[in-house]
Order: C-alpha cells, then structure tokens, then sequence
C-alpha cells in the first residue's frame, strides 16, 4: 500500500510539473529562431536598464563599438584611462589593497606601478586583502636622479596617500564605469 501511494504521489507531481511548464516549450522554440546578435542586444538593452533603476537619474549612454572600427593606437590612446587622468598629481583615485606585509598595504590602482602605503593605525584591522580604497595620488611614478647615477632610477612604485575606505555608491560608480567604458 505504501509503495502503490508513493507512485500516485510522483503521479500527482509530474502532472502539476506538467501543468506548470505546459507551453514552455513554445517559448523556447520561439527564442531559437533569434539571431545571436539580436539575442545579445536584448541582453545588453536589460542590463542597461537595470543599471539605470541601479543608479538613479544619470543618463547612461552605451560606449561606440570600436571592434567593427578601423581604429588607430592613437585614438585609442588618446580614450584610454591613462590619458583621462590627465596631471597627475593631486589626483583622487581608487584603488585594490592586494597584498599586506606587516603594516604596509600594497594597493593597485591601476598604474603603471603599485603603491605602498602604511596601515593606518585607526581600524587598521579592516584593510585587509581586496578592500576598496581611495588614494591622493602624489606621483604617477616615484623616479629621480640619484647621486652619483648619470640616469634616473625608477623606485618602481607609485607615490600616494591613503584616504580610507570606498564608499558602497562609489564602488557602483565606478563599477558602471567600467562597465560603459569596456
């Protein structure tokens, strides 16, 4: 009795399953005939409205599609992070703390070369490995001419300040940036 009640039960599922994907197959059929680029643009359109709802009443504008295009290095260059940050002394950027030794946090924001900070002493514990942080940016590249050296010697690093932590709506901001930008 109880083995002929457990098959009315899988019985009694498999026809509420039924009735619940009952035309799901047509959906399906219909969204096979859709090209890839067309199906791709209909992704790419709901994640820009979903971005929008995200951030509120900024217009967010899809970046030009520069792969079709017979684009130079220079324009390139010239649209690329590095040239938008124009002088670089002075400057607020964000950056990755990507590896801690003692007090000391290396943190990659993007440069050519890390920047080492020391560990504040206040919530020092909370700078940890991937934390979000914001950097004064001092210089793009510590190098000089030292004594007695007819070059100048690259320290290979960065110099900046460090200012604390990303807020969460800076952290978006900058992801949607991304985003747009690539």
């Amino acid at each position: 009795a109880g083995h002929t009640s457990s098959m009315a039960t899988k019985l009694a599922r498999r026809t509420n399953l039924s009735k619940l994907f009952k035309g799901y197959h047509r959906c399906f059929r219909a969204t096979s005939c859709v090209s890839v680029d067309g199906y791709k643009k209909l992704l790419e359109d709901r994640d820009m409205q979903l971005l929008k709802q995200k951030i509120g009443g900024f217009e967010v504008t899809p970046a030009p599609d520069l792969s079709k295009q017979n684009v130079t290095f220079e324009a390139l260059f010239r649209r690329s992070k590095f040239c938008q940050l124009g002088n670089f002394s002075g400057s607020i950027v964000m950056g990755k703390v990507i590896d801690v030794v003692n007090d000391d946090l290396y943190i990659d924001f993007g440069g050519k070369f890390h920047c080492v900070c020391p560990r504040p002493k206040r919530c020092g514990k909370s700078y940890t490995y991937g934390t979000r942080v914001k950097l004064l940016l001092k210089e793009f590249e510590m190098a000089d001419k030292f004594l007695g050296s007819a070059r100048h010697t690259s320290l290979l690093e960065a110099d900046a300040v460090l200012l604390g932590h990303m807020t969460q709506k800076e952290i978006l901001q900058e992801e949607l940036q991304e985003n747009i930008l690539y």
